[in-house]
């Protein structure tokens, strides 16, 4: 029994082991911040009738959601932040 559970446990260890190297293999990790950053300012500056102020904020607060490292970089682009829309 103990061998089962030591077993178990090392393939448990290993199924975490391959998933980390997987995402750290993704090609989205392939892209420098410069260029991340920029898909999101592109993103965020999409015409009023297609992105309205509502629609921008969910999209940065989902965009800041997805990894500490995509939230870190929009929340240190201050042109995600800082454009004041008047209707």
């Amino acid at each position: 029994e103990d061998r089962i559970q030591d077993l178990s446990r090392q393939e448990r260890e290993l199924v975490d082991r391959i998933e980390r190297c997987r995402v750290a293999l993704a090609p989205i990790k392939k892209l420098s911040n410069d260029v991340l950053r920029r898909i999101f300012i592109i993103c965020c500056e999409s015409p009023t009738e297609l992105l309205s102020r509502d629609s921008k904020m969910m999209f940065l607060i989902t965009l800041c959601q997805v990894c500490s490292a995509w939230r870190g970089l929009a929340l240190e682009t201050p042109l995600l932040w800082s454009q004041i829309k008047l209707f």
